[in-house]
């Protein structure tokens, strides 16, 4: 089941590939988030949102195909106004969708989320889902 594999991923620590040491899930999705954003860079300047755009949607290729396209669509407007801000943003969702978040997201990200959330709700994790939606409530922005 998805869930369970998220779930179990959330738990476990993996090595970090520069250095083989163990790391936390979340450490290691910042860590490959920040490695695809790099390659985005050596895109001629033209390419860049397309590229944006596909680097969130593959990040995220774990949640449901509904959520992927205004995402990415986010993400790339994001980037392209401030890339630290729009890579933070995006390990933020990651963490949440894998249940690991550990902060980062303001108050209209949360809004934002609110209606990714309702777009994928059927077809999303339940566990996922519930998650999603207690730090959206936690965050008063239902």
């Amino acid at each position: 089941m998805a869930g369970d594999c998220l779930w179990r991923a959330a738990v476990m620590k993996f090595p970090h590939p520069a250095d083989n040491k163990w790391v936390n899930p979340s450490d290691k999705l910042k860590s490959d988030i920040d490695r695809s954003l790099a390659g985005i860079e050596k895109s001629p300047p033209s390419l860049r949102p397309v590229h944006a755009r596909e680097c969130a949607a593959q990040v995220l290729s774990f949640l449901p195909q509904v959520m992927l396209p205004p995402i990415a669509e986010a993400f790339g407007e994001r980037y392209a106004l401030d890339k630290e801000g729009a890579s933070a943003w995006l390990v933020g969702l990651a963490g949440i969708f894998t249940q690991s978040y550990d902060g980062g997201l303001a108050r209209e990200d949360w809004i934002q989320l609110k209606a990714f959330v309702e777009a994928g709700a059927g077809e999303l994790d339940l566990e996922a889902l519930t998650y999603a939606m207690n730090l959206i409530l936690e965050h008063k922005a239902l």
